[in-house]
């Protein structure tokens, strides 16, 4: 794996738990999953994950879509607010 990516428990994940490839082995519709991976300098990102199959008329899927949002800056405030109250 090129870009390792980890759970919000530090558990690595394997290549084929990844949620893109979970909903393209399975169908699985994954929303707002949260992985930790590290941008070039080593500094770890949060990205909120979903991913989703694409059907054809008949059913089949054909593909799948996935998107990835940033969200460490929306985490780093949270924690700041909560430790704040």
């Amino acid at each position: 794996i090129l870009y390792p990516a980890f759970d919000k428990k530090g558990y690595r994940y394997s290549t084929g738990n990844y949620p893109v490839i979970r909903t393209l082995r399975t169908g699985e519709k994954v929303f707002g999953e949260e992985m930790i991976m590290f941008d070039s300098d080593g500094k770890p990102i949060t990205l909120s994950v979903t991913s989703a199959p694409v059907m054809d008329n008949q059913g089949h899927m054909i593909g799948v879509v996935c998107a990835a949002i940033d969200i460490t800056k929306k985490n780093e405030l949270l924690n700041s607010l909560n430790q704040a109250i």
